[in-house]
């Protein structure tokens, strides 16, 4: 058998010929072969007898070994003839027979035989290719054909592996606790890529010495994949080609070192080497052989970071950026509050070497010291100093770290941290050179010793670190809130913040003070013994607002409270504005006693009264103390004869004198003040200046209306109103019915929880005030008085509201029988027994219900109750006053006939009637109370603390203006005539916008502007219809006029285009013509009306 050794790894490989060269044979002469084709082919010539015939010669029936691989199989063979060669892909060939023998070569081209599939073995392995010559005639047909089969065996190939090192980096650097880092990759290749080439095992074990040849055990980590190999043992590998047919290798490993087993080297660079034995054979063998030493080098770089301190600030997670060693802190907006605002200070040893145990950084001796700006001084709560390092202290450090022997952080070791903590607390008010301020700054100075003890021999020298914090701290208004409700009959205050907070004991404080001015050896002009005490706001802790101008003609210093220091310890008596007289002081100085501030709000000037001209005071002007009569200094800077200064005046006298607790006037930042619905934006405007005047430490000034508190306070506790099976979340219709002394204020307003929202929504859908109140009622009273008693020497001139040719002894008696009528008449109507009293030695007894049955009670309860109704229903335009819910608010409702017509109503509507002083549940059930006049005050502390947030669980939703604006002149003949232009119906809600609005669509033409002199601005909680039908009537119980314009400013035009403006603060201004107009007369109420006549009685301001 004729086997053909074929090399598979042969460049360029050449046809091998099979057999010997190989004949055709023609003629009669005998052939070398009579056999076969050639015998055939002599048959054929013979029976012919001539040489001239073309046959065909091809290789058919190809069967090629399966693990064989084959580039072409239609080109295996090639035939060679005469001079021709012929491809196997150009079968069969024609040959011409010409000659008696025609020789021709069979090639087998080894180059398309590329692989076998069937891998060396070590064994002899003959692999086939079958296939037949045949020979056809020029028609085609067989002449003949031989079976013929090649044998094939391949040379032994080779496949020695090779190994490549790639590192990352010739040099690695060195750090401690890092654990493994690694270096690069060992890759294995197998270069041949014949799959008939033999599959290789093979065993590698790598190692590293240092450069003294030393092995380095555990140094080295070699992995595949995951898996850690301590030595390389691979078997079975085969050749991986990529599509292109290059070599790839066959595997890789990575190569790691673990730093954490070396220390860090001593020189610049440390080389070690890699090393390792490597072994293989193929898979068919037994006996392993080297193929190659590896050897690869590569250098750890020394670590020259040694012991070293590192300081880091940190505030919020921010890290602060050092100057110079001091670090600024971005600036702290602070309360009093128990929030802390920590600094963090970290101290850490930059050092990763951890080779040398004993080398480390040492902190000792730390220090902390605070230092303020130059002539600024903390005051706590009770006006103490307070020592800077009370408020900035250092918190969470090691204990150590304070001592001599210190705090150790060895190299590679956590580093320490702790807080320098402001803690503003304490700081309840600031002064700088004795000027209150709100913003100051603090260097807070930081210093230690410290070691750096490289080598860790303990020979290191001793080093110093000084460091500062550079503080920008500004105080916010503190978060207590002082409410005042400065009522018509009294004054409550509050003050605190949530829970912690208490109404101020003002009556308490009266006392003090007038004890105080008692007349004494050190004080010989002060009060007499009788003018002391009195029986007014006995066991309340209200405030009686009385005001009168006080004879101070003995005194030699300013009589003005708005001169004095809240320091100073000027005595009452000296004092020109009297707040909260007694009886007999306001007895002595009955002409000089003055309207209730309510009233006198929105005007200029007091009216024209000769006692109050004639009132003489002392003040300070140009650094002298002057005295004159207010008469003379109308005009003056300083006159009391100025409504503003008299609300100046006693402000100061209220937070001066009354409220006592100088704490309180450092620490009162927010102020809020309840006022009446008859107030105009204008008057809140007055208000709030006089307030940041009286007041020096406030930054925040609210307002909320005294119905709006009540609302409030009914929220807040509204589980105390009703029964436990009651459900807050239901929608409810309340109307708050706030009646104090001066003032009614009605309100219509509607509750709905929110359930997306979380929270209840409080809808204000109206308000409306009145003058007639309590101290109405009591003129009423002394009016039925007069009726009923006049046959018994009831003189009417102690009902009269002038003082023209009035004895003393008739003021007196005015005053007395106010009095009366507040502390015993009144209470005793709800009784039965007859009512005794005495004025001017003369003895009078009347029965209650002479009092209730008469017209003039009965009209009274029909105008605050029935007539207000009307009013507030066709004001709010609804058709229906439904209403669940009456709150009842303020002293003058405890009087039970106007309770029960009240009540008589919240039946007909099938609602609740709630008095404020009549608690139904919770532990205070039963208990009476106060509330009906700490409400209003209490209510507006909550509003500004809780409802005025943006979290707030109550929203109360108002127009930001409750009342309609218009102007109103007369028209020839002297009827009014009165036009809308702002109706509260387009006023936008708080919530809604806060910009500045007009009038929805534009100015209003008014026509016959030129039959008047002048044009009111009026603010009016009626109808437009009802406005003028109440200005005509000369009713303005509802209606406030803002200011007046001059017709002659416009020449008497017959026409203006009126508008009105809202700015953001809901400051109201008419604009006539596109031009604002100024406030002519500042509005305020009609101090010539009937209603405030008779509020005022027994104080009577008609000039004699």
């Amino acid at each position: 058998m004729d086997i053909k050794i074929i090399d598979l790894s042969q460049q360029n490989k050449q046809p091998i010929m099979l057999e010997e060269t190989r004949f055709i044979s023609i003629g009669r002469q005998k052939c070398k072969s009579t056999g076969g084709i050639f015998g055939r082919v002599k048959k054929w010539i013979n029976k012919h007898q001539h040489i001239d015939k073309t046959v065909t010669l091809s290789v058919e029936d190809l069967n090629i070994d399966t693990n064989l691989v084959i580039k072409d199989s239609k080109n295996l063979f090639t035939i060679l003839y005469d001079t021709e060669k012929k491809e196997q892909r150009e079968f069969p060939i024609e040959i011409e027979l010409h000659r008696l023998q025609e020789p021709f070569f069979l090639l087998f081209n080894v180059k398309e035989l590329e692989d076998c599939v069937s891998s060396q073995n070590g064994k002899e392995q003959i692999f086939h290719i079958e296939y037949s010559l045949a020979l056809r005639d020029d028609n085609g047909e067989l002449i003949e054909k031989n079976k013929e089969i090649l044998h094939i065996q391949f040379k032994d190939e080779t496949n020695v592996p090779k190994t490549r090192f790639f590192l990352n980096n010739p040099n690695i650097q060195y750090q401690s606790n890092v654990g493994l880092q690694k270096i690069g990759d060992l890759k294995i290749q197998l270069p041949n890529s014949l799959k008939y080439a033999p599959s290789v095992d093979l065993k590698i074990d790598l190692q590293v010495e240092d450069s003294f040849g030393n092995p380095i055990n555990d140094f080295l980590i070699v992995k595949k994949g995951n898996e850690v190999c301590k030595i390389i043992n691979e078997t079975k590998l085969r050749t991986k080609t990529q599509a292109n047919g290059k070599v790839t290798a066959v595997i890789g490993y990575e190569l790691y070192v673990d730093l954490d087993k070396v220390a860090n080297p001593m020189e610049d660079v440390e080389i070690y080497n890699i090393i390792g034995n490597a072994k293989y054979k193929y898979s068919y063998n037994d006996t392993y052989l080297p193929f190659r030493d590896l050897n690869e080098t590569f250098g750890i770089l020394k670590d020259q970071q040694g012991t070293e301190l590192v300081v880091s600030v940190y505030r919020d997670n921010i890290s602060l950026q050092k100057q110079q060693n001091s670090w600024s802190i971005p600036q702290i907006d602070f309360t009093a509050s128990q929030l802390v605002y920590p600094v963090k200070f970290t101290i850490d040893n930059k050092a990763s070497d951890t080779s040398r145990p004993n080398a480390g950084l040492t902190i000792k001796n730390l220090k902390v010291h605070s230092i303020l700006d130059e002539g600024v001084v903390l005051y706590n709560n009770k006006q103490e100093d307070v020592a800077i390092n009370r408020i900035i202290e250092i918190r969470g450090h090691e204990l150590d770290i304070t001592t001599h022997s210190g705090f150790f952080i060895a190299n590679g070791d956590t580093g320490t941290s702790f807080n320098v903590n402001f803690s503003p607390a304490l700081i309840y008010s600031i002064r700088r050179e004795g000027n209150k301020v709100f913003n100051f700054n603090v260097t807070t100075k930081i210093e230690f010793d410290y070691i750096e003890d490289r080598m860790g021999d303990g020979n290191a020298e001793i080093q110093h670190f000084v460091g500062n914090l550079e503080w920008t701290l500004f105080k916010k208004a503190n978060p207590e809130w002082l409410s005042v409700d400065f009522g018509s009959s009294a004054i409550v205050c509050y003050y605190g913040k949530g829970a912690q907070s208490d109404l101020i004991n003002l009556r308490l404080a009266r006392q003090k003070v007038y004890e105080a001015a008692r007349k004494s050896t050190e004080n010989p002009n002060g009060f007499e013994p009788n003018e002391v005490k009195d029986m007014i706001e006995r066991d309340t802790p209200f405030l009686s607002s009385d005001i009168l101008f006080n004879d101070v003609t003995n005194s030699s210093s300013t009589s003005l409270c708005s001169q004095i220091n809240y320091n100073d310890d000027i005595k009452y008596n000296t004092m020109a504005v009297l707040l909260s007289p007694t009886e007999k002081l306001s007895a002595n100085n009955f002409r000089r006693q003055l309207p209730c501030l309510k009233v006198l709000m929105g005007n200029q000037f007091l009216p024209e009264n000769d006692h109050y001209k004639a009132f003489r005071y002392n003040y300070i002007d140009g650094g002298n103390v002057v005295s004159n009569t207010a008469g003379n200094l109308r005009d003056h800077q300083h006159s009391l004869l100025n409504i503003e200064n008299i609300f100046k005046e006693t402000y100061y006298t209220l937070f001066h004198y009354f409220i006592q607790d100088g704490t309180i006037l450092e620490q009162a930042n927010k102020v809020v003040l309840t006022y009446p619905n008859t107030y105009t934006p204008h008057n809140l405007v007055t208000m709030r200046n006089i307030v940041k005047q009286t007041l020096p430490s406030v930054r925040e000034v609210q307002f909320v209306s005294e119905s709006d508190a009540v609302a409030t306070y009914y929220m807040s506790h509204w589980v105390e109103y009703h029964s436990p099976e009651d459900d807050i979340q239901k929608d409810e219709s309340i109307l708050v019915y706030d009646m104090g002394a001066g003032t009614l204020d009605v309100t219509l307003l509607t509750k709905h929880y929110e359930q997306e929202q979380n929270k209840f929504i409080l809808t204000i859908n109206g308000k409306i005030g009145t003058g007639r109140a309590g101290n109405y009622l009591d003129y009423v009273i002394a009016q039925i008085l007069y009726k009923k008693l006049k046959s018994n020497n009831f003189k009417k001139s102690w009902i009269s509201t002038d003082m023209r040719a009035v004895e003393n002894e008739i003021l007196e008696a005015r005053v007395l029988l106010k009095s009366i009528i507040k502390t015993k008449i009144k209470p005793a109507l709800s009784g039965t027994e007859k009512i005794k009293f005495t004025i001017e030695k003369k003895d009078f007894t009347i029965n209650p219900s002479d009092i209730l049955d008469d017209e003039l009670f009965i009209d009274f309860l029909d105008s605050v109750s029935t007539k207000i109704w009307k009013n507030m229903k066709k004001y709010v335009g609804t058709k229906e006053f439904n209403v669940d819910t009456i709150i009842l608010s303020g002293r003058s409702l405890r009087l039970n006939k106007l309770q029960e017509r009240i009540s008589e109503f919240a039946r007909k509507n099938q609602a609740v009637c709630i008095m404020l002083d009549n608690i139904i549940s919770g532990p205070n059930a039963g208990k009476t109370s106060d509330r009906s006049k700490t409400a209003v005050v209490e209510g507006a502390k909550t509003y500004v603390e809780t409802y005025m947030t943006s979290d707030t669980p109550v929203l109360i939703r108002s127009r930001r203006l409750q009342a309609s604006y218009g102007v109103a002149f007369k028209r020839t003949g002297g009827r009014w005539d009165y036009h809308e232009i702002l109706s509260r119906k387009d006023i936008p809600f708080n919530d809604e916008n806060r910009r500045e609005f007009s009038r929805p669509n534009g100015p209003l033409v008014i026509e016959h502007t030129n039959e008047s002199d002048v044009i009111k601005f009026i603010q009016t909680y009626l109808s437009e219809e009802d406005t003028k039908r109440a200005l005509n009537s000369k009713n303005e119980e509802f209606i406030s006029v803002m200011s007046e314009v001059m017709m002659s400013d416009f020449d008497n035009k017959a026409s203006l285009n009126i508008d009105v403006m809202v700015d953001r603060n809901n400051n109201v201004s008419l604009y006539a013509d596109g031009n604002e107009t100024q406030y002519k007369a500042p509005a305020g109420v009609d101090l010539a009306d009937e209603i405030t006549l008779r509020s005022l009685w027994p104080v009577s301001i008609v000039n004699e």
